[in-house]
């Protein structure tokens, strides 16, 4: 009977740790779109904001009315996406726009990618918007320039539950600092880097700054996210 309870104990210890590394390796696994999107067979999707403000720690600042988002996703996590803002002026109300664009209006192009982010001990759904080159920014008769990456947080999703929509926020903690910064996963992405806008107004030294909009996404057909 002893040796049945040692028995017994050792099975118990055994299944904890298998359990304990199950829930590990399950909470180190990357985002990802399930079914994978490809080249071939992207996930497209669409996005449109009410306004937002792009300002730096020194109080610069350009505000939009709104804008749209054109992407596609066309691998597990990653894709590439336009932003065209709207109704766009500085200080002022100068109208601002980038080259070939309208008075008012700013396009951009740049890559998205999705992440997770610890929110307290919890791994949260986020993406990471990077621009594709630095973009200049007319107003009236000065040049702006912006650089670099900003991250927000995905809400309205449930991991592995099957949805068309997503809520993209971009959020600042003060004026030009971004409240997210840092992801973990995945993490040959996220490891060891810190996400940040920076922006240079009419030749000044490039310095922080924080965006502040949040996107509401429709995807091109029903998609699970698990993450």
């Amino acid at each position: 009977m002893q040796r049945l309870r040692l028995l017994s104990l050792a099975l118990l210890a055994i299944l904890a740790v298998a359990a304990i590394a199950s829930a590990s390796a399950f909470a180190l696994e990357n985002p990802e779109i399930l079914p994978n999107p490809t080249e071939a067979k992207p996930l497209n999707f669409t996005s449109k904001s009410g306004a937002g403000t792009l300002i730096t720690i020194g109080g610069n600042a350009i505000t939009c009315a709104d804008d749209t988002n054109e992407g596609k996703f066309t691998s597990a996590r990653l894709g590439p996406v336009t932003v065209t803002f709207l109704t766009c002026t500085s200080t002022g109300g100068v109208k601002c726009k980038t080259a070939g664009a309208e008075a008012g209006k700013i396009v951009l192009e740049a890559g998205i990618h999705l992440v997770d982010f610890k929110k307290g001990t919890t791994l949260t759904l986020g993406a990471v918007i990077t621009l594709s080159k630095n973009i200049v920014i007319t107003c009236g008769v000065l040049k702006d320039e912006v650089k670099g990456s900003v991250m927000g947080e995905v809400s309205g999703v449930t991991s592995g539950v099957e949805t068309s929509t997503g809520t993209l926020t971009f959020t600042a903690k003060e004026k030009g600092v971004q409240l997210l910064s840092k992801c973990e996963l995945d993490k040959t992405f996220c490891e060891g880097k810190t996400f940040k806008l920076e922006a240079s107004f009419n030749g000044s030294t490039f310095e922080s700054a924080s965006e502040e909009t949040t996107d509401e996404m429709k995807f091109a057909e029903k998609i699970r996210i698990d993450f």
